[in-house]
């Protein structure tokens, strides 16, 4: 007999269905994931950053007794991880962390931490409805109506961590490095004898691993280990604090990570893994550069004969 799948379960038990895009007009409206709770899903209206075939879209197309779906495949949605039942029926101005930001003076992390994001609040020429007014100004919000104008922090288009390839050079007066292990954490650092350009706190893209049950991060080459609450650490030849994710954010799900170089760093395709690549659903070469075809190994298909 097959176990139940732990997320099918754990969402059953909590809701009836999942909501619906109800913008965006024809074409949109009613026809696909509602983006201001899947975000970068395949299946949503748009997509900001990288799109995931989640178990959701598995699910809706095998009900659709055209497939049978390969759930192991499925990809990991990270939006919403860990942010409970309000994450679904609460209004998104009650979100916490990256998921909710309400000035455009200060940058961020985005909600995976893969990228340095900004706060896209838009004037409107026009009040927004009702229930999309989260500022005491009617006309003001966020830029995507498909996410029902929720304000939180989107990538700079040159702001990836991930990515060692990334127009904007790594800032070695903060002791960044940008590649397939580094992610965005909320920092004051700067090297010895320089002064930081903005005197509020930043942010910046650092080397990290889950290695024995803790979260380790490294600035210019030194790790050191994390508190599992998250919180400030300091490194030798730089003032200010670096301050870490909790443990949960980074290493709940992930595999044990260790420097090494992957090739190509996995093209930004993949997770670089003890120097191999983990390419992500859809990719597929030593180096994660090779684009697969989704269905051929997503879905089984049924053929009826009539």
């Amino acid at each position: 007999m097959t176990q139940p799948d732990p997320f099918m379960q754990a969402f059953s038990e909590n809701f009836t269905g999942l909501e619906l895009e109800d913008g965006g007009g024809r074409g949109t409206s009613g026809s696909h994931w509602e983006k201001r709770l899947l975000m970068n899903e395949i299946m949503t209206g748009s997509v900001d950053t990288r799109s995931v075939v989640s178990k959701m879209t598995l699910a809706l197309l095998e009900d659709s007794g055209w497939y049978e779906a390969n759930y192991s495949m499925a990809d990991r949605l990270d939006w919403g991880n860990n942010q409970g039942t309000e994450f679904v029926t609460g209004p998104c101005n009650l979100w916490k962390g990256a998921y909710h930001c309400n000035t455009t003076q200060l940058t961020g992390c985005t909600y995976n931490r893969e990228a340095e994001g900004y706060c896209p609040i838009v004037n409107y020429s026009g009040d927004l409805p009702s229930w999309a007014r989260y500022f005491p100004q009617p006309n003001k919000g966020g830029q995507s109506s498909l996410a029902d104008f929720c304000t939180y922090f989107v990538a700079y288009s040159d702001g990836s961590c991930i990515d060692a390839n990334s127009a904007r050079e790594p800032d070695r007066m903060l002791g960044e490095v940008r590649g397939s292990n580094s992610r965005c954490m909320a920092s004051s650092l700067v090297r010895n004898g320089f002064v930081r350009g903005s005197m509020t706190q930043g942010n910046g893209c650092y080397q990290r691993r889950c290695i024995n049950n803790t979260l380790e991060v490294a600035v210019d080459g030194i790790w050191k280990v994390c508190p599992e609450a998250g919180g400030p650490i300091q490194f030798p030849g730089f003032n200010g604090e670096l301050i870490c994710p909790a443990y949960h954010e980074l290493c709940s799900v992930d595999p044990v990570l260790k420097s090494g170089q992957c090739p190509n760093s996995c093209n930004s395709n993949g997770d670089c893994v003890d120097g191999k690549c983990r390419c992500f659903i859809g990719f597929d070469g030593h180096d994660c550069s090779k684009s697969k075809h989704l269905f051929s190994f997503l879905f089984t298909y049924k053929i009826y004969f009539i």
